[in-house]
């Protein structure tokens, strides 16, 4: 384990405190601590990058570990607020159903010895993702408009590593 995995990793084990703060009844606890929270793990998916590039230590476990600690966290938080009752869960299912697309599109390519990273589009649809979730937890207008254009983002950067 370097820095920037552990960073990953400690981002993952973050995952149940933010749901854990959305359940609460406090609004101060369910909103402006859940929010964030969830905002400060999803910035740190910028840090553990960094320190991967700036000390070599770019490794195969971190690419399979950084992405799926954007899944998890997007969709477990996303699941949170569909039973909530803070988003509808059609735009949950595709944004879910799409992760686990590419999470098989990953194994088969790693069964084949290739390991493909994050394309621009990949990159763009997480940040888009982590901002739609932002907005939901904080209750911020617009956000189910977001959230929509995420999926298609979602969809579209899909197709993108199919191709």
């Amino acid at each position: 384990m370097n820095a920037a995995n552990t960073i990953t990793a400690i981002r993952i084990a973050l995952i149940p405190l933010v749901i854990g703060f959305l359940y609460q009844s406090d609004p101060l606890l369910n909103g402006l601590v859940a929010g964030t929270l969830f905002l400060c793990i999803s910035l740190t998916d910028i840090l553990d990058g960094y320190w991967a590039r700036r000390l070599s230590e770019v490794s195969d476990l971190g690419k399979l570990l950084d992405p799926l600690a954007d899944k998890l966290l997007v969709c477990l938080v996303l699941i949170a607020l569909v039973g909530l009752g803070k988003v509808s869960a059609l735009p949950v299912m595709f944004i879910i159903g799409r992760e686990l697309f590419i999470a098989g599109l990953r194994s088969q390519s790693m069964g084949e010895d290739r390991l493909f990273s994050a394309n621009i589009l990949g990159k763009t649809k997480t940040v888009l993702q982590m901002l739609a979730v932002t907005m939901l937890i904080f209750n911020i207008t617009g956000a189910p408009v977001v959230l929509w254009g995420a999926v298609f983002l979602s969809w579209l950067s899909a197709v993108s590593y199919l191709l």
